[in-house]
């Protein structure tokens, strides 16, 4: 099978013209019918039906299914092509949230020195649902990411190593300071500071909302965890986060969940389902493995 053809047969099927189609290909229409005959032959089906008198096009059961097998493929295709391209390399493409790298990256460091893999490892940084897109589309090839649920991708290979409790921050100032443990339906009237959607906490938090059965204010959003760190110091409102993002040194104090809601911040070593790791990534792996989670 022609990978060329596949091309065609999904850019005919998005713009539902076999003229637009061969314009957006830059090549002549029988080029793009001849592709069509040729995958039709070859999985013996038909995968588009014309109907000429209405000028349209449709796309048979067989051809969506045949559009969606594409998808994957082109993506596989994409995938591997980076990943033999980066075995010229010796880099480590390594994703790491700011939350897990701020709490845990310091311990293996003088490790991986040791190793001379420190060198070699080229961080991502950004949250984790930001992450999974990059693993996902094979700009990276590891990474240890966030969920509030154990990853089950069919194209993942997740392996979790901690979990971890959520926690309320609140400012010293804050009128909860007093307290250490709270349900979080005593905090519908609180004022939040939230974080954006490349995070798991905000999942996290909507979660936590319906199982409480309550909707407090967010009064920001932020697009980073030490935003909103600095926002609850100075005590412009509350925020729900992983019991890791709080550190000694910041000025804020931890009230924990009472609720027996399920939520935890499971920490994985993430990779493609189909990756092949290299010496060092197998020894980085192993290293990531052992951590104290």
């Amino acid at each position: 099978m022609n990978t060329r053809d596949l091309d065609y047969f999904k850019i005919l099927v998005d713009k539902k013209s076999f003229t637009e189609a061969a314009i957006a290909c830059h090549v002549s229409q029988p080029t793009i019918t001849a592709a069509i005959k040729r995958l039709e032959k070859e999985f013996a089906v038909k995968l588009i039906e014309r109907d000429r008198i209405h000028q349209r096009l449709h796309v048979t059961r067989a051809g969506k299914i045949l559009y969606q097998s594409a998808t994957a493929i082109q993506l596989k295709l994409t995938n591997t092509q980076k990943e033999l391209a980066a075995t010229a390399q010796r880099e480590i493409r390594f994703g790491l949230p700011p939350i897990i790298g701020t709490a845990y990256l310091p311990q293996l460091a003088e490790k991986l020195q040791q190793l001379s893999l420190l060198s070699l490892i080229k961080i991502t940084e950004m949250g984790s649902n930001a992450l999974l897109k990059k693993i996902l589309n094979g700009e990276i090839d590891l990474a240890l990411m966030a969920s509030p649920k154990p990853l089950t991708y069919s194209d993942l290979k997740a392996k979790i190593i901690g979990r971890r409790p959520f926690c309320i921050a609140v400012s010293p100032k804050s009128h909860l300071a007093s307290l250490n443990q709270i349900a979080f339906a005593d905090l519908a009237d609180e004022q939040f500071i939230g974080v954006t959607a490349q995070y798991v906490h905000l999942k996290v938090f909507q979660n936590f909302c319906k199982y409480a059965a309550i909707n407090p204010h967010i009064v920001y959003s932020a697009p980073d965890i030490s935003w909103v760190k600095g926002l609850v110091q100075a005590n412009l409102g509350v925020a729900l986060l992983a019991d890791d993002a709080i550190l000694p040194t910041d000025q804020l104090h931890k009230i924990y969940l009472t609720d027996p809601y399920p939520e935890r911040f499971n920490i994985s070593i993430v990779q493609r389902q189909e990756y092949v790791l290299s010496e060092a990534e197998t020894q980085l792996v192993a290293e990531l493995s052992q951590m104290n989670v």
